[in-house]
């Protein structure tokens, strides 16, 4: 279970993971909070990657269109699995902003 738990957030499925430990029942063993955090650092990342081809200003605006968009998918999977009381939200829209 574990493996397949690290497996998921290896490869950038987070929310994957978190909807399987959610399934499951295993919120008290794999905590949600950590995980839905490295999604918000892998959203940082994937847009400082389209970032590190130029430093023109289309990249940056893309760059932060990137992040956006993966960070408006986590609001809206908070808002759906009902995971307000994390307070990922708050830090999910302090990024957006």
């Amino acid at each position: 279970m574990s493996f397949l738990i690290h497996t998921m957030m290896n490869k950038g499925k987070q929310l994957d993971a978190v909807k399987f430990i959610q399934a499951l029942n295993l919120a008290n063993k794999y905590p949600l909070l950590p995980i839905l955090r490295s999604y918000i650092n892998e959203a940082a990342k994937a847009g400082n990657m389209i970032c590190i081809r130029g430093d023109d200003s289309s990249y940056q605006d893309e760059t932060n269109a990137k992040e956006r968009m993966l960070l408006g998918a986590l609001q809206t999977f908070i808002k759906d699995q009902k995971l307000e009381e994390l307070l990922i939200l708050e830090i999910a829209n302090k990024r957006v902003a």
